[in-house]
């Protein structure tokens, strides 16, 4: 059920936004503070316009927690992307400077 348990459908997409925070440089402290806000802001419109939402039942607290969890996790994910990417691009430099 989605917003009961720690991790549900909706996890992807803070997955998702980690990776972006995470790409862009933003650093992860920041991005751990916007996912936080973001939980709590999330809560008091689901109590004022639940009709804003897909699934506007309220989160349980593990399923927030995940939620954050998920951007972190996202963030790291963005990391090992931008090692990899630089890695790659080192390779195919070094391809082109060899005689």
């Amino acid at each position: 059920m989605v917003n009961q348990s720690f991790v549900d459908a909706m996890s992807l997409v803070h997955i998702g936004v980690g990776i972006g925070f995470g790409l862009f440089r933003v650093r992860l402290w920041l991005t751990l503070v916007v996912a936080v806000v973001w939980e709590v802001a999330e809560h008091v419109m689901k109590n004022h316009w639940p009709q804003m939402f897909v699934f506007p039942s309220q989160d349980t607290l593990a399923n927030a927690i995940g939620d954050v969890l998920c951007a972190a996790l996202g963030w790291g994910l963005a990391g090992w992307i931008n090692r990899a990417s630089a890695r790659a691009n080192d390779r195919r430099r070094a391809r082109r400077t060899d005689p």
